[in-house]
Order: C-alpha cells, then sequence, then structure tokens
C-alpha cells in the first residue's frame, strides 16, 4: 500500500513538473532548432579561433536571441548572494546552464574559463567561470554570447574584439582560455 501511494505521488510530482516546465516554455516562446555539435563548434571558432572547446553531446537544442533575453530575464541566479568559495563565479554559471536545460531543453549554454582584467589589473584568473551561449542573432545567423550570470551582462562575441560586460558599475574584460558545453 505504501509503495502504491509513493508511486502514484511520484507520478503526479512528475506530471506537475512536466506542466510547470511546458508553460515555462511556452511564455517564453522558446522555439528551438536541433544543430550537430561540428555546427556548434563552427560557430564558437568563427568567433574565437583556436579556441578549446569540449562538445559532450552530438546535437544542441538553439533559440534565438530574444528567447535567450527573456530567459536570462526570468531566471534567479544573478538573486543568490555571492559567497567566495561556497557560491561563486562556477556555481552561477552552472546554476543557469542547469536550470535552462532542465526547464527549456536548451544545451546551447556552454561554460568558460577566462582570465579577468579591470583596468588592466587581473580580478580572477583561469579559475573564473561565464556562460557561452550560442543563438541565432536578429538576423537568423548563429552567433555566440558571453553572459555574465552574476549580474545578466550579455555580449555577442565578435571575431577579434575584446570581450567586455559591464559588472556592478565597472567593466570586465574577459580573455577566454578554455570552454565546454554538456
Amino acid at each position: 500500500m505504501a509503495d502504491q501511494l509513493l508511486d502514484e505521488t511520484s507520478k503526479f510530482v512528475s506530471l506537475m513538473i512536466t506542466n510547470a516546465q511546458q508553460a515555462c516554455i511556452r511564455e517564453v516562446g522558446v522555439v528551438s532548432t536541433m544543430i550537430t555539435a561540428k555546427q556548434l563548434a563552427e560557430a564558437v571558432y568563427a568567433v574565437l579561433p583556436g579556441f578549446p572547446v569540449t562538445l559532450d553531446d552530438n546535437y544542441y537544442a538553439i533559440a534565438d536571441i530574444g528567447a535567450w533575453n527573456k530567459i536570462i530575464a526570468l531566471d534567479w541566479t544573478s538573486r543568490k548572494k555571492y559567497i567566495a568559495d561556497i557560491w561563486d563565479c562556477d556555481n552561477f554559471s552552472d546554476s543557469f546552464r542547469s536550470h535552462v536545460s532542465e526547464i527549456y531543453n536548451l544545451n546551447s549554454a556552454g561554460a568558460f574559463h577566462c582570465v579577468v582584467t579591470n583596468n588592466l589589473q587581473t580580478i580572477n584568473k583561469v579559475g573564473h567561470r561565464a556562460v557561452l551561449i550560442v543563438a541565432y542573432d536578429e538576423n537568423k545567423v548563429l552567433s555566440v554570447y558571453a553572459y555574465e550570470s552574476e549580474n545578466e551582462g550579455i555580449i555577442k562575441i565578435e571575431k577579434g574584439q575584446q570581450i567586455s560586460i559591464p559588472v556592478f558599475g565597472t567593466i570586465w574584460n574577459y580573455a577566454p582560455v578554455d570552454g565546454e558545453f554538456n
């Protein structure tokens, strides 16, 4: 009897989660397209030539940047309080990437390690992690964005251009070292 009740409760909870997920996808207007790992890598290499990136999946679900901007606006990750070594840059990045995969079925938000400078002073060496988002831009071209999930700063990465994002009233410059999509 207890096992049957647990099984029924589990089915009910699963149904509720699925319905909530579908409501989030509809609310944001996520229309995803599948691309291959090769296509995703080519988009990254087009703006970051020679950048080492690990691709753990064969296919990636992407959306347009408008949907991503809505996801970012609704996401609660940036509302968490920064706690050094406990809840810091890697946790912000990992949390955001997990949420968009779990809620919106998008696995096209990856992470990149980078050296961060501010006014030419090193803020954080290779341990800093931010988010790379592969999405269709306004012109329906596959593009790559750098996103700082700690404060919701986002910028389209352009080949040969410095990656700079306003963070807490100052400009952080990112020098990517490596990345991964999983």
